[in-house]
C-alpha cells in the first residue's frame, strides 16, 4: 500500500541486507505519504497500522478491510 501511494517502498537500500536491517531497526517515515503523495489522513493511519512493528498494534487483514 505504501509503495502504491508513494511509488516507492517504505524501506530502500542498495542490498537486501541493508533493507532488512532498516526494516528491523527503523520506523516508517510517513511524511512522504502525508506530503509527497498527499494521501488522506485515513490512508496514512491505515498504512501506519499495517506497517507497525508491534504485533499488538498492527492491523490484521480483517481490520484493514474494515478500515474507513
Amino acid at each position: 500500500m505504501h509503495a502504491l501511494l508513494c511509488s516507492e517502498p517504505p524501506f530502500v537500500g542498495t542490498t537486501e541486507d541493508i533493507i532488512m536491517h532498516r526494516i528491523s531497526t527503523e520506523e516508517v517515515d510517513l511524511t512522504r505519504l502525508e506530503t509527497g503523495a498527499k494521501a488522506t489522513p485515513e490512508a496514512v493511519e491505515l498504512c501506519s497500522g499495517l506497517l507497525s512493528k508491534h504485533p499488538k498494534t498492527r492491523h490484521s487483514a480483517a481490520e484493514a478491510m474494515e478500515h474507513e
